[in-house]
């Protein structure tokens, strides 16, 4: 279903493109939809693009040449990452090793194949990306350790090349977004690092005030997550509803002063605890959302502002079981805060029909 939004909320169409297009994994760039199929062999693409502007005819398309590259790929396509970069589709996938392919776009003519040398024991955590350089995550999880490698791809015009693999321990989110270029990794313990990707080094930027040399079970079942606003501030976010330390957000300022946190139990806020939150910021505002509202904060100084309520949407449970979702337990898809609109998508695995919510912000 395609939706103008640009003012009021307007349909335009909606067109069925058949299960082998099914994705998770899609981005919209100049008036194209870029989707990597969840049925590559049926589809007949790695990477795809679709044109909104004439009913999502098919524009371009690439799938690899050689066979067993391509039954890979549609053994291994859960592994199967995308990110637009400098208007490029950049994907990475298992065919049955790790490699990075980059086409252009809306042609998906292919333009760069790099082989990574990323052990098949690592799953493709997340790509992260500004400018012409993208970030992505491996991570090898087990029992016994908690390994990750960070892969550095430039992007050009015309081509990618890798600036670097590196090795490393507990990284559970990455963000970069400054110029010159600063990429910052927060740990499992809520440690924020900044990361060389050049000369391969980090150092900490930011310690979590929780750990303790003697006590380290007080971070293991948190979650943090890391939210760069620009130079303005660093978001250190705990939203695991679990851990015993509770939901909380810590904001520094780009010189790693801690400039307020906000508690995100308190009763005031309402904001449920059997789900995990989503946070957004822009210049003047910090939101936390959850399946049923978002609370606004200022983000210069952590004041709460207020509230705004989501109605209630009748859901039918599509009976996927817990496992078998890709998301972890919440109530949103997505959230996204943009300068004058609130965009909330509820989580669409778990229930049906899936909702899209829009609130004008002004």
């Amino acid at each position: 279903r395609i939706w103008d939004i640009e003012d009021e909320p307007k349909f335009l169409y909606e067109i069925d493109k058949g299960t082998e297009c099914v994705t998770d994994k899609v981005s919209v760039h100049s008036g194209y939809v870029v989707i990597v199929p969840s049925w590559p062999l049926e589809a007949g693409a790695l990477v795809m693009t679709l044109d909104i502007n004439n009913k999502m005819e098919e524009k371009g398309k690439y799938l690899f040449p050689d066979e067993p590259a391509k039954t890979a790929l549609d053994q291994l396509w859960e592994h199967t990452q995308l990110r637009v970069v400098k208007c490029k589709a950049l994907v990475t996938c298992r065919t049955p090793d790790w490699r990075v392919v980059m086409t252009s776009l809306p042609d998906c003519v292919p333009l760069v194949e790099i082989s990574l040398t990323v052990s098949n024991l690592y799953e493709c955590q997340q790509i992260r990306s500004y400018k012409g350089t993208a970030v992505i995550l491996f991570a090898k999880k087990s029992k016994e350790e908690d390994k990750v490698k960070l892969v550095t791809i430039d992007v050009g015009d015309e081509d990618a090349k890798v600036r670097s693999t590196y090795s490393t321990d507990a990284v559970t989110d990455v963000a970069l977004y400054t110029d010159p270029e600063e990429i910052y990794l927060v740990r499992k313990d809520g440690h924020v690092f900044m990361y060389d990707a050049t000369k391969t080094v980090e150092k900490v930027k930011i310690t979590n005030p929780l750990v303790r040399s003697k006590d380290k079970s007080v971070v293991d079942s948190c979650d943090y997550q890391l939210f760069v606003n620009g130079k303005e501030q660093i978001c250190v976010v705990q939203s695991a509803p679990e851990a015993s330390v509770g939901r909380n957000i810590k904001v520094y300022s780009y010189h790693g002063i801690l400039m307020y946190e906000i508690n995100l139990d308190l009763l005031v806020y309402g904001l449920s605890r059997d789900e995990s939150v989503c946070i957004y910021t822009n210049a003047a505002f910090l939101a936390v959302a959850d399946s049923k509202r978002f609370v606004l904060f200022n983000v210069k100084n952590g004041k709460f502002i207020g509230i705004i309520y989501i109605p209630c949407h009748l859901e039918r449970t599509k009976g996927k079981e817990e496992k078998d979702c890709m998301f972890e337990q919440t109530g949103l898809g997505l959230f996204v805060f943009d300068e004058n609109r609130l965009i909330a998508v509820h989580d669409y695995e778990r229930s049906f029909p899936a909702v899209l919510d829009i609130y004008k912000f002004w």
